[in-house]
């Protein structure tokens, strides 16, 4: 079984991509199918509340929205995705932010790091 998943991670393309963490405001472009014929990009800003590592590593971004909260998940080595940038870096404590979910207003506010 360590056999087939270490084939199949070394035949796939990894893009390089900017590390971040959780607690950093990011923005993520990719692309959006529409229709069989239709493509076109799309980005999405916000806190990332969670990371995960390994042979497909994934990341829970949130933003709020006309005062509702999305979160999306994104698969990092994914094909659809064009680029990543960091807004800011942010000072957190622990791996997983979830419970950012439930403040509002300033105590919903990550720290923000100095990067001097």
């Amino acid at each position: 079984m360590n056999n087939i998943l270490k084939i199949i991670s070394e035949k796939r393309e990894i893009k390089p991509l900017p590390s971040f963490k959780t607690g950093d405001t990011i923005c993520v472009n990719f692309n959006i199918i529409d229709n069989k014929y239709k493509n076109r990009n799309q980005n999405f800003e916000g806190l990332v509340l969670s990371k995960k590592n390994g042979i497909n590593p994934t990341c829970t971004i949130r933003k709020i929205s006309l005062g509702e909260g999305i979160e999306k998940t994104f698969f990092i080595n994914s094909p659809t995705i064009n680029w990543i940038k960091i807004k800011k870096q942010g000072l957190v404590r622990k791996s997983k932010i979830y419970y950012i979910k439930k403040l509002t207003g300033k105590a919903a506010r990550v720290k923000e790091k100095n990067t001097k």
